[in-house]
């Protein structure tokens, strides 16, 4: 079994904070949190889904011995209920409730700085993939922070 000393990035653990807070929210208890899924078929079982994945981390600027960085956090809030619009809508405003109330949390995070997430966008539809029988809404927060800087080093 390998061993990795180093640990995680420091977006790796931004995700896991916030994939962590939604799977244990009271006000989503019993909604299955899917953490980068990679089937549309585990993501149509249930009444509610929320799936959780992160796109793209780069390089914005060096701050000094610092890099700012950013990575979108993509939340889909699905529900394949009576009623899926409406139930769907109001665990988007759950989730964009449970970030905001979790930035102290993120910026806590040892070797993370300046931690801030913003809703870029909103949407309702995914071109070849809809729920069945439901109700998507999908959010792309775009995550900024702070980390030391990456540097190859010679031996």
């Amino acid at each position: 079994m390998p061993t990795f000393d180093q640990g995680n990035s420091a977006r790796w653990r931004i995700f896991d904070a916030v994939a962590t807070a939604l799977e244990t929210a009271p006000e989503l208890q019993a909604v299955p949190v899917r953490r980068n899924p990679t089937s549309a078929v585990t993501l149509k079982r249930g009444d509610y889904v929320l799936a959780v994945r992160w796109n793209g981390d780069s390089l914005l600027k060096r701050v000094g011995n610092d890099e700012q960085r950013r990575f979108t956090l993509v939340v889909a809030s699905m529900a394949h209920t009576l009623q899926s619009d409406r139930d769907a809508d109001a665990m988007h405003a759950v989730v964009g409730g449970l970030l905001k109330s979790l930035m102290p949390t993120l910026n806590a995070i040892t070797g993370v700085k300046e931690v801030m997430a913003q809703e870029a966008d909103v949407t309702s539809y995914v071109e070849d993939f809809q729920p069945v029988e439901g109700a998507l809404v999908l959010s792309g927060y775009e995550v900024t922070y702070r980390q030391p800087a990456f540097e190859l080093q010679s031996t």
